[in-house]
C-alpha cells in the first residue's frame, strides 16, 4: 500500500527494529520536518483516537439496543435505561 511505500522511504529504521506498527505515527513527522510534521503526526494520532472512540460508542449503542429489545420489555424508556447500564 501507499503507507508501506512511504514508511520504507521515510522511516526505514522501523523495519530493522521490528516496530513497523509505529510507521503510521512516525512517517508524517519524518516526511515533513519541523513543527508542521509534528502537527501532522498529532493530527493522525487524533484521527486514530477519534476512530477508536467512534467505534466504541457504536458498539455501546448496539449493545444497549440489543439489551433493550431482548431483555427488557422494549419501550424507549427501557432503551435509555439499557444505555445507562
Amino acid at each position: 500500500t501507499l503507507l508501506g511505500v512511504f514508511s520504507r522511504l521515510y522511516v526505514p529504521q522501523l523495519l530493522i527494529t521490528g516496530t513497523a506498527d509505529a510507521a503510521v505515527l512516525l512517517a508524517p513527522g519524518s516526511a515533513i520536518a519541523g513543527p508542521a510534521g509534528q502537527l501532522l503526526a498529532a493530527l493522525v494520532a487524533a484521527g486514530a483516537i477519534a476512530a477508536f472512540l467512534a467505534t466504541s460508542s457504536g458498539l455501546l449503542v448496539s449493545f444497549a439496543g440489543a439489551l433493550a429489545t431482548d431483555v427488557l420489555p422494549g419501550r424507549v424508556r427501557d432503551f435509555r435505561l439499557a444505555a445507562v447500564i
